[in-house]
């Protein structure tokens, strides 16, 4: 091993140099914004190329650099960031920025064509293009896209879901056919081609120290299992590896008595806030880590800081408001399930139907008989909201394709949706969508107040503004500004909201990690 980086911060994307003499790598060091740094491959440290909030995506033969611009989350993605793609030099000088949306690149082993994954926002759907506007594959996002290094091959990792890590990792011809997909991973990021090109790497940053080889007949073997948690990044032509090696955990907080009171109640080493109760008493979360044993459950815990409950298995996604049953999406294979779980005595059973991709998207109506989700049907590219009765009815659809929410008005006349058009609302007894009046840019809808407006938030973490909105007439009212704390390596997530206001609860991602150059990996 020979450690490469030691400063605080998150270190992000990083290549070795065609000639294997230096590294180039991504990094936001002590809360700055994201930066390019490079460092001889035998040194540590780095030197800043000059190229600030950007993000690195690949390194061509002749040393030029593909750029992300202004890199930000994709959709509800906690770890995918699209942006402007840009091409760069090492030598220094402003990058040309060429393509809005792009969420990964890599160049062929000419040096000059690129593959790159393009974000679609109006779709929540991420494609692969090679040549650039040949798509030869979609799903909901696609990340750590590789060329072999003969040229003749494109892998990737494709997840189902936009803001979860879990996922298959696929080899396609460089025209499009498919050549082998790996097992199903509960966490699966970081790519690279072995020096021979005969198989990739891959790890599980989320899960464990292990990576793991594809080749190209789709069979796995083990290659490195040790402490801690592992990011493959990069491999030279003489098999020395780049990893990032580090540890990543969520946790929550609540906040209560408008702002006066403050608990993390965070549960295990990865628990992921999915919502809180009207009374504010009461979270729903799931823990995706070590101590979930392999896989996802979800659990019910009081603020008051009693014992957590698990309640099943699958991801967390809405509590009733008697507190007796929760929903949560399960896992399986060609798609997502919804499903309804007692918090106490009782038998958990699907809601959505068979076949359906169920979004991690759902909410409960007040009168616990209707509950409202996102899915997609079968054959159908997009998903779209629907209400269902939970005494055996069938799905209603109440938008049209592409329209997604599930944020229930205090009425219950009212959903709010995201559609292509911007931030709406859809009546629940079915018609015409209805604009949100004063919306902006960058808003996001939090929830419903008690009087029937709107928490939005905007702005950036550091300093997040939220209003109350009244959707009909547009008027917003300051309701309070939530500033991060100026600890490197803590990452605010957006809240959840009770709708009288007095007490709201937001998750955090606490990481930190290193660059290691290692050699001995075959």
């Amino acid at each position: 091993f020979h450690q490469v980086t030691f400063r605080h911060g998150e270190l992000d994307n990083a290549r070795f140099t065609a000639d294997g003499q230096n590294i180039v790598y991504t990094a936001s060091w002590e809360g700055a914004p994201s930066e390019v740094f490079t460092v001889p491959a035998n040194q540590s440290g780095g030197r800043s190329l000059g190229i600030q909030n950007a993000r690195l995506l690949a390194v061509s033969r002749t040393g030029e650099l593909a750029l992300a611009l202004a890199p930000r989350p994709v959709g509800n993605s906690s770890f995918m960031l699209s942006g402007t793609l840009a091409r760069g030099s090492m030598a220094g000088g402003a990058p040309k920025a060429e393509i809005e949306n792009v969420a990964a690149a890599d160049y062929a082993p000419d040096g000059k064509s690129l593959a790159i994954v393009r974000y679609l926002p109006d779709q929540r759907i991420s494609q692969l293009e090679y040549p650039i506007g040949t798509v030869l594959f979609k799903n909901a996002m696609l990340t750590g896209l590789r060329f072999s290094p003969d040229g003749r091959h494109l892998a990737f990792i494709d997840h189902a879901n936009a803001s979860d890590d879990r996922g298959n990792a696929v080899i396609l011809r460089a025209t499009g056919e498919k050549v082998a997909r790996g097992p199903l991973r509960d966490s699966q990021r970081g790519l690279a081609w072995s020096p021979a090109g005969d198989e990739i790497w891959l790890t599980s940053p989320l899960m464990d120290g292990s990576m793991l080889g594809l080749d190209l007949k789709g069979r796995s073997r083990a290659l490195l299992n040790m402490p801690g948690r592992l990011f493959v990044r990069d491999v030279a032509a003489d098999g020395r590896v780049l990893l990032g090696e580090g540890d990543t955990r969520r946790g929550i907080v609540v906040v209560s008595d408008n702002g006066e009171s403050q608990r993390d109640v965070s549960w295990l080493d990865y628990s992921y806030l999915r919502g809180i109760t009207n009374d504010g008493k009461t979270i729903i979360f799931d823990e995706e880590g070590n101590g979930a044993a392999g896989g996802y459950r979800t659990y019910v815990r009081n603020v008051d800081g009693s014992p957590a409950i698990e309640v099943g298995s699958g991801y967390g996604v809405a509590i009733s408001d008697d507190k007796a049953w929760t929903m949560s999406m399960r896992f399986v294979e060609g798609g997502n399930e919804l499903w309804l779980q007692p918090v106490g005595a009782g038998q958990a059973r699907r809601i959505s139907p068979p076949g359906w991709g169920a979004a991690n998207g759902a909410r409960f109506f007040a009168d616990g008989k209707r509950v409202v989700y996102i899915a997609r049907e079968p054959k159908s590219q997009r998903s779209r909201t629907y209400i269902q009765t939970l005494d055996g009815g069938a799905p209603r659809a109440v938008t049209a394709e592409g329209v997604n929410g599930v944020l229930i008005s205090p009425d219950q006349r009212w959903i709010a949706v995201a559609s292509p058009a911007g931030p709406a609302m859809a009546p629940v007894e079915g018609g015409a969508l209805k604009p949100i009046q004063g919306a902006q840019p960058g808003d996001s809808v939090r929830g419903w107040t008690d009087d029937g407006q709107l928490y939005v938030a905007n702005g950036p973490a550091t300093l997040l503004r939220i209003d109350k909105l009244d959707p009909f007439t547009g008027r917003r009212t300051l309701w309070r500004e939530l500033r991060a704390p100026a600890i490197v390596g803590v990452r605010p997530a957006l809240p959840v909201i009770t709708p009288d206001g007095r007490t709201y609860a937001y998750g955090y991602g606490l990481g930190f990690s290193d660059l290691y150059a290692m050699t001995g990996v075959r």
